[in-house]
């Protein structure tokens, strides 16, 4: 769940915006367990967090008609959840 905003910059057919925003994500890592050697071993993983995040985004309207567009949008979100092994190790995911 996010909020956020978009800068717009008016033209009749097409509309470049810039937009950014903060949330809370949720997020869930599964991993089966598994052995490097037999003095390296990984428990797995299976874990959820809730965290905090935000991002910024780049897009354009493609104006179809008065009522309908064509939208293109580029994000890059910013989030680090946290997980922990079977053990309650951190996990080497992320």
């Amino acid at each position: 769940m996010t909020i956020g905003g978009r800068l717009i910059i008016p033209h009749p057919v097409f509309e470049p915006y810039i937009g950014g925003g903060i949330g809370v994500y949720f997020a869930s890592l599964e991993e089966k367990p598994f052995d490097y050697s037999p003095s390296l071993y990984y428990p797995g993983t299976d874990d959820s967090d809730t965290t905090i995040g935000g991002y910024f985004s780049l897009g354009m309207d493609f104006w179809l008609n008065p009522r309908t567009a064509l939208n293109l949008e580029g994000r890059y979100q910013m989030v680090e959840p946290t997980f922990t092994d079977k053990l309650g190790g951190p996990s080497t995911s992320t």
